[in-house]
């Protein structure tokens, strides 16, 4: 379960943009009672996992049936090979589609954890980084090699980053064992399928993020850097877990380099996104 102070807000603001006309909301009880609208654009600055992050959503709420329960085609026998219907082909998402994260439901009055972890119109965008909303006035790809290409708005978040100067290897490591170690925290443990899934994806995440900052521009690092940075795209939790196991025994185990870059570079071209 994501704990509250990964949640707390970075800045207690809410920005709505609608072509030229722009305002900012800094009340958070206006924010709670704020009814969105089907044309908005909803963004809200956060901390989640301990990183600063922007939460955007096209904030089509009434289209909106979370990344389980949305309708959607399997296209092999491939759990995560599958292709969401798009707007046009369905009618308006239920009110409460049925999810939770860590008890926390779909609200269309503000943006929330289940925007963050379970809403597939929306993006969680570290800093730095640029994503696309994902645009479902077509049918939306979930493997990005089955023909998926980014045609929703673009959105980047640039932040400055309070990272360590030098990179520590232990740092490394002990990064490595914290997403290592995330399915044993106990408020997992009770969680749905589904839920558990899109935490566990989440925080695996925010976790490879961190790595892959710090391994940036560092050239005898570089397998494990490139290894980090596509990883995090995947779908699949093993292979996000295994490919901690890999940069922590990348550093740990420098004697055994060469059978460790041979299973790196498996595992990267393993990778399907």
């Amino acid at each position: 379960m994501v704990d509250d102070e990964y949640w707390c807000s970075l800045r207690k603001c809410f920005s709505n943009n609608v072509k030229t006309n722009s305002f900012t909301l800094k009340n958070n009880n206006i924010i709670k009672n704020l009814i969105i609208t089907k044309s908005k654009i909803l963004k809200k600055e956060i901390i989640y996992c301990g990183s600063k992050c922007l939460l955007v959503c096209d904030g089509r709420c009434y289209k909106a049936w979370g990344l389980s329960n949305r309708p959607k085609i399997f296209l092999s026998d491939n759990e995560d090979d599958f292709v969401w219907l798009s707007d046009n082909e369905l009618g308006e998402a239920p009110e409460d589609p049925g999810t939770s994260i860590g008890g926390i439901r779909k609200d269309p009055k503000s943006l929330n954890k289940w925007c963050a972890d379970e809403c597939e119109r929306s993006r969680l965008i570290c800093t730095g980084e640029t994503d696309f909303l994902r645009d479902f006035s077509k049918r939306v790809y979930n493997i990005k090699a089955k023909g998926y290409i980014p045609t929703g708005m673009k959105f980047t978040y640039q932040k400055e980053l309070s990272l360590h100067p030098k990179t520590d290897e232990q740092e490394i490591v002990d990064f490595c064992i914290e997403g290592l170690n995330i399915e044993n925290d106990p408020e997992l443990q009770n969680l749905e399928v589904n839920e558990y899934n899109s935490i566990m994806r989440n925080r695996l995440d925010v976790i490879l993020y961190k790595l892959k900052k710090m391994l940036k521009n560092k050239k005898k690092y570089n397998p494990i850097y490139m290894l980090a940075g596509k990883v995090r795209y995947s779908r699949s939790i093993q292979e996000k877990q295994t490919a901690l196991h890999l940069i922590k025994n990348f550093i740990e185990q420098p004697q055994d380099k060469k059978t460790i870059l041979e299973n790196i570079n498996f595992l990267y071209d393993m990778i399907i996104f």
